[in-house]
């Protein structure tokens, strides 16, 4: 019995390795593609240093989401609702921001907007009062992004077209956020303290004797 059971973990640890892997791949990082199809070297520079390099210089978390389903009523309230379970945000007020685009298959890694195409993609902002409003960041950067996501770029015809269109996406969201919270609430807004100016040493008093006349 004792090596009935024995098999039975290590059938059990087996089938736990061979499982990690596949859900470590599910784990949402800065970019994030569902479709698997949107890659490019540029892409990959802009999830690992141009996104998290710039979202700790704002303090404000910068994050792409591409999707193949939503489970929510519409795109924003996924947006929200992704932003919230993965725990998205930077420091103590999660302030952030999101591009989300939501794909449909037309065939083996070939994707074309979820139709109609101007709710295929979405700007979620979450920004502390303290710093200014989340819907006027959103629709800056929205309108910023807005020229990159033209149907015709993500149509399903040319997924290298789509590719280009999302790298293109991701650098006039960054530049916009970078824009708006460099002139409106930069991370160090709070003016540093004018430093005191030490007073100079009293001259030490001379005697009639230590003066010199001209």
């Amino acid at each position: 019995m004792k090596k009935v059971y024995a098999a039975l973990t290590l059938l059990i640890l087996l089938a736990l390795s061979l499982c990690t892997p596949a859900m470590a791949a599910m784990e949402y990082s800065v970019i994030y593609d569902e479709t698997e199809s949107l890659g490019s070297q540029e892409l990959t520079m802009q999830g690992e240093q141009t996104l998290p390099q710039l979202s700790q210089a704002l303090g404000l978390d910068l994050r792409v989401d591409v999707l193949t389903q939503n489970s929510y009523d519409g795109l924003g309230d996924a947006a929200a609702g992704i932003y919230e379970e993965y725990d998205y945000g930077y420091g103590a007020d999660k302030d952030g921001l999101t591009l989300t685009i939501l794909m449909d298959p037309l065939d083996v890694d070939t994707y074309t907007y979820a139709m109609p195409a101007d709710n295929g993609w979405y700007v979620y902002a979450s920004l502390s009062e303290t710093r200014g409003s989340s819907q006027e960041l959103a629709d800056t950067v929205r309108d910023a992004v807005a020229p990159y996501m033209v149907e015709r770029a993500w149509n399903g015809e040319d997924m290298t077209m789509s590719a280009v269109a999302l790298t293109q996406a991701v650098d006039a969201m960054a530049a916009a956020a970078e824009d708006y919270i460099l002139t409106n609430c930069p991370p160090d807004s709070s003016a540093p303290e004018t430093p005191e100016v030490p007073e100079p040493p009293e001259a030490p008093e001379q005697s009639s004797t230590d003066m010199q006349y001209i």
